[in-house]
């Protein structure tokens, strides 16, 4: 797709000189990466053999299909995102999508990434619902930048299984009274680095996260959550858990900031990691900034090993110690998996392999 529409050409040459003045102009928190190196989800840096593969989605609009109103809004969304790895996404685009609610109506969406650079842009209207299921494959940079006005609602379930190193950043405008619902469950990369942005802008909005992160071999997985509360009497939940065995490396940062004059916000974060291998590591670190009074904030963190007493209780009861431990890993994972079984069967199977 790089250069093929005329509309986009533009901010892709700006994308490409961005990328061009090389990594010394880029402006990066140390701390968000501090256990990850920028280096490994540079293009050709993770599978040189990766070739962009289509998206395939039942319902959107491809960027090739833009008309100019939709063309406009496009090009709002697309630069107000602004990271180096977005610039090279950009620059390097495979496919572009549109998926839009509309005001009133309610749709489910399926799509599926492959290989390559791609961008999602989702619009939900006032008072719209979209149930959005997503799967990826492949090595991919992937940014999705989600927009819900008054009163719209948006469930969003996404799977992330493959191979090759793979980088998604997700930005969310919340409005007054919407409702951002995600649930994520990532495994099986050897590199896999998964950004949040969320920005609760209209009063009484509403952000749900749950994240599963499933470590067995030598992964390295790292999730990155920014959740900043704009409005007052906003409301967010957020729940992080990891399993981490082999040598695989799990990091996960969550930071909440609840900004000046947002009374009435309440915002909890939790990040639970078990270790089922001495070789593994966990990295956890919630963090909360309030400037602001008359708020019910909560944050904290545990690392710990799967329970020798409950063990001992399920063998008391015949049960074979390999399916004790079954038992208690999935119960473990059972907040953070998705509604649809069929979507959990292969995150369910990666939790087997844990037990070996």
């Amino acid at each position: 797709m790089a250069g093929s529409i005329k509309w986009l050409a533009p901010l892709q040459a700006e994308a490409a000189r961005k990328v061009d003045a090389g990594q010394d102009t880029w402006e990066l928190d140390p701390e968000a990466w501090k256990y990850s190196r920028i280096t490994d989800f540079l293009p050709n840096s993770s599978d040189p053999n990766a070739d962009g593969e289509s998206t395939r989605c039942d319902q959107g609009q491809d960027f090739t299909d833009l008309q100019d109103g939709e063309r406009a809004r496009c090009v709002e969304a697309l630069r107000s995102v602004r990271h180096p790895l977005a610039d090279i996404n950009l620059a390097s685009l495979d496919q572009g999508l549109v998926i839009r609610g509309v005001s009133g109506e309610s749709k489910r969406v399926d799509v599926k990434f492959d290989s390559g650079h791609h961008r999602l842009l989702l619009h939900l209207e006032a008072d719209s619902q979209v149930d959005l299921r997503e799967t990826i494959g492949g090595a991919h940079s992937l940014v999705i930048h989600a927009r819900l006005e008054r009163g719209a609602r948006l469930t969003h379930c996404r799977l992330g299984a493959g191979n090759g190193h793979a980088w998604t950043l997700i930005e969310a405008e919340i409005r007054e009274g919407a409702h951002y619902d995600l649930t994520g469950i990532a495994f099986g990369r050897l590199r896999e680095r998964i950004e949040c942005r969320m920005n609760l802008g209209g009063e009484h909005a509403r952000l749900s996260t749950r994240h599963l992160l499933l470590g067995h071999g030598r992964e390295r997985l790292d999730l990155q959550l920014g959740i900043d509360h704009r409005a007052a009497n906003t409301h967010s939940r957020h729940l992080v858990k990891t399993l981490a065995g082999g040598a695989s490396h799990l990091t996960v940062r969550g930071r909440m900031h609840i900004a000046a004059n947002c009374p009435g916000t309440d915002a909890e974060l939790h990040i639970k990691s078990l270790r089922t291998s001495d070789s593994a590591r966990i990295n956890a670190k919630p963090e909360l900034e309030i400037y602001t009074d008359d708020v019910a904030c909560a944050h904290g963190t545990s690392i710990a090993e799967l329970d020798p007493e409950q063990l001992f209780y399920l063998a008391s009861r015949g049960i074979a110690p390999r399916d004790a431990r079954a038992v208690l890993l999935k119960g473990f994972a059972s907040d953070c998996l998705f509604s649809d079984d069929d979507l959990n069967e292969a995150a369910l199977a990666r939790i087997e392999a844990l037990v070996e």
